[in-house]
């Protein structure tokens, strides 16, 4: 990216990096953005990349720092008397994963991100059949940005509802996607969905949690831990179970998912582990 320009790309380069679960690519990108941004005095490009910065941290877990860049995204809009399109896109992702709401109005990017975020608020309370409902149609409708992230989350809706054709069809869009992506991510994310549509699931369980503990993404590695220990359970492997569940609930817990930490916690108690710490409230919201 050149220097000169440091808003001209940095939309296209976040959303092919998203689409392709290329995790280096896109916090690279938004990093280097917001700074050239900045320097330059250019707030319409930092607006773009701080959406993209609090939507990386969003995934990697760290929701205090996403609000941060929130923050200042409203606080840079409103000085300079911009109206960005990106606006309650990450912020969407953010309330999702804090086990809030998420309002699905708009259009464009912003519906399909609020769409992929209901649907990660559906699957963390466990209500897989609303999930598969509202993602669904990313199958024969992709959006026009957006269908990475929906498609392993789909996978996980349809399995659990019993709608194994889907799952199947969206297994197979995972697989094809991170064959071109070839990233730790894609590859931890196509590993998980094998566990979840194969018969012989525990070695792509294990994979998937090899490949995303690579990565900073640790959203996504707390769910490999949580659909491993899931799948012990209902095995009777108690001890083995409550260590995944153990580790995925810890992992909610500190980066604030309330909603997936309770789901983790009550995984737990039925293999008949404790969690070692208490579950956390959401921080409240900038």
């Amino acid at each position: 990216m050149r220097d000169a320009e440091p808003g001209r790309w940095t939309l296209p380069g976040v959303l092919a990096a998203v689409e392709l679960w290329d995790e280096e690519s896109l916090g690279v990108c938004a990093a280097r953005s917001a700074a050239a941004a900045r320097r330059r005095g250019e707030p319409k490009a930092l607006l773009t990349a701080l959406s993209a910065l609090a939507g990386w941290e969003v995934f990697c877990g760290r929701f205090t720092a996403a609000a941060g860049h929130l923050t200042e995204f409203a606080e840079t809009a409103t000085a300079a008397g911009l109206r960005s399109p990106l606006a309650g896109t990450a912020d969407a992702l953010l309330r999702a994963w804090r086990g809030e709401e998420v309002d699905l109005a708009g259009d464009g990017l912003r519906a399909s991100v609020a769409r992929a975020a209901r649907v990660v608020l559906h699957l963390s309370e466990g209500r897989y059949q609303e999930a598969l409902d509202l993602g669904g149609t990313v199958l024969d409708e992709p959006p026009t940005h957006w269908a990475g992230l929906l498609l392993p989350d789909l996978v996980e809706a349809a399995t659990r509802a019993g709608d194994h054709a889907t799952a199947t069809r969206a297994g197979r869009a995972v697989e094809a996607r991170a064959k071109a992506g070839g990233t730790p991510w894609a590859k931890g994310l196509a590993a998980r969905t094998r566990a979840l549509t194969s018969e012989d699931a525990e070695p792509h369980h294990r994979e998937a949690i090899d490949r995303l503990s690579r990565t900073p993404v640790t959203t996504d590695l707390a769910r490999a831990h949580l659909l491993y220990g899931e799948w012990l359970r209902r095995r009777r492997r108690r001890a083995e179970a409550s260590t995944h569940l153990r580790t995925a609930h810890e992992l909610f817990t500190g980066m604030g998912a309330p909603r997936f930490a309770r789901r983790a916690d009550q995984e737990l108690r039925a293999a008949g582990g404790t969690p070692r710490v208490a579950e956390s409230r959401p921080t409240p919201r900038s």
